[in-house]
């Protein structure tokens, strides 16, 4: 006879195998998923809470300066010729306050501090000789024109006049200067100076200034690109916290109390304000996906598309990348006409839009400034070729995210902008008369965040640790019923043999 014992070590060997896998397939995947949802929830007092509260991580702010080598040859009608200087690296660090919570929704303000990085950034100091364009003085001219209308003579040749005074005599559009002042100490524009002429002058501009360019008590105007960022914030925010939808985490549903802005055009979605602010995704990402990221520097909200599996510190991560799309002209991509503000004049296409890779951020910046990617990546050849010294390449300049798949987790991104102006002759401004058009790119910028060895290892072990355990703990139980099965089945056959052979041995007695 068959042996019961081995029935029974087989039957149980295959109930156990499974019942593993079963548990493996069925119940341990949503153990762990409600696992991560509840540790990736803003709710207060939890570790997600604090890490989102206080940013463990600073952003690293890495400013590249194009800095002009041949300013008097552009100044008389030649190519201008950069050499790019950088980086100079400075510490963002990022703290939520003014906290209010209601149901899913968390409203807050983001207090902002910048901190130079002497160690990143050497032997690069803050101090360095810088030469690049005259941004408060192109800007001025350039605004004094658009709004001149029918009183352009007047006004124009009043502010060729005062230009001597209020810029100190200049003799080109170019402005030698350190990375400190541009960035923080400030250019001054010196309309504290006495004149009928200066006055009318100086109060156009001020009519005009925009939050780069505020007007001193002593009256005058300080430009700084970065100084009205630091130790402050950027706008009242709401989010969701992903309370009862955690796939809705860290969706901005309001910022300064409204989901729109009003920015942009009419007709279209370009004043929509969806996603992120870079630094919140929803857990359970998938392959083939979008994330969208609102940021308050360029007034506009960016998707970036899934574009490959990579790997950072050992863990699988999911890339996402900015297609060409974002700054690509109406006339390659009809969606962005909403973007067009007509307004900018230099190189521009046949509707009076900027051509592939380039966005007017007049409304934006309050100043004709130009948004590119850097070195103009995937922008149109006329920008690329009107000034030598360019290098565009996609691993140093593109925008992308590395998010972990299962928590959402960003791993490392980098946001690289360009800001450029428009160099030409403006009607009446002698300074400008023998320009030559061109898209003149000024500074780029790559905001940076990695996480930190510390924080990889929190990671692996509050997740991935687990889940090894748990898939170690699973195929040992499945193996172990499986070894059992065997054990039983083959302890049968051997025992079901030796019954047969059993009575055949009796005959042959």
């Amino acid at each position: 006879m068959v042996s019961c014992v081995a029935i029974v070590i087989t039957v149980i060997g295959a109930v156990i195998a499974v019942a593993g896998g079963l548990v493996g397939y069925l119940v341990i995947p949503d153990i762990i998923d409600e696992r991560v949802e509840e540790s990736v929830k803003l709710v207060e007092g939890s570790d997600a809470f604090e890490r989102w509260q206080n940013v463990p991580v600073p952003v690293l702010y890495k400013i590249y300066f194009f800095n002009v080598s041949n300013p008097d040859d552009v100044q008389n009608g030649l190519q201008p010729i950069v050499e790019e200087i950088g980086p100079y690296v400075y510490k963002q660090y990022r703290t939520k306050i003014n906290i209010a919570a209601a149901d899913d929704v968390l409203s807050y303000y983001q207090h902002q501090l910048y901190e130079f990085d002497e160690e990143a950034s050497a032997p690069l100091t803050e101090y360095d000789d810088i030469t690049v364009v005259n941004l408060p003085l192109m800007s001025i001219a350039t605004v004094a024109e658009y709004n001149s209308g029918s009183t352009l003579l007047s006004q124009l040749t009043l502010l060729n006049s005062a230009i001597s005074t209020i810029f100190q005599s200049p003799t080109s559009v170019f402005l030698t200067t350190t990375p400190r002042d541009f960035l923080f100490d400030g250019v001054y524009v010196y309309c504290n100076s006495t004149g009928i002429i200066n006055s009318l002058v100086c109060n156009q501009i001020e009519n005009y200034a925009p939050v780069t360019m505020p007007r001193l008590s002593d009256g005058r105007f300080k430009f700084s690109l970065l100084s009205h960022k630091n130790d402050t914030n950027d706008g009242y925010y709401s989010i969701n916290s992903g309370l009862n939808d955690v796939s809705q985490l860290g969706e901005i549903l309001a910022w300064e109390n409204s989901s729109v802005l009003d920015t942009w055009g009419e007709d279209g979605t370009c004043n929509d304000i969806v996603g992120c602010d870079a630094s919140l995704y929803p857990p359970f990402r998938t392959q083939g996906s979008s994330v969208n990221i609102f940021s308050t520097d360029i007034c506009r909200s960016v998707r970036v598309d899934f574009s490959e599996v990579s790997s950072f510190s050992g863990i699988e991560s999911y890339k996402y990348e900015v297609g060409k799309d974002m700054l690509s002209s109406p006339l390659t991509n009809p969606e962005n006409q909403c973007f067009c503000l007509n307004r900018t004049q230099g190189i521009r296409g046949t509707d009076g839009c900027l051509l592939d890779g380039a966005m007017e951020l007049w409304d934006c910046q309050g100043a004709p400034v130009v948004l590119s990617h850097p070195h103009f990546y995937l922008a149109d050849e006329s920008y690329q070729n009107g000034v030598d010294g360019l290098s565009p390449n996609r691993s140093l300049h593109e925008i992308f995210l590395e998010l972990e798949p299962i928590t959402g987790t960003l791993l490392r991104g980098s946001k690289r902008v360009q800001f450029n102006i428009f160099l030409r002759p403006i009607s009446r401004i002698s300074l400008t008369t023998n320009l030559p058009t061109t898209l003149m790119p000024i500074v780029w910028i790559d905001e940076s965040v990695e996480l930190t060895d510390e924080l990889i290892d929190e990671l692996n072990s509050s997740l991935f640790d687990v889940l090894d355990l748990v898939n170690t703990i699973l195929w040992g139980v499945i193996a172990g019923g499986a070894v059992l099965f065997v054990i039983g089945f083959v302890w049968m056959l051997i025992s079901c043999c030796r019954s047969r052979s059993a009575p055949a041995n009796k005959v042959g007695s």
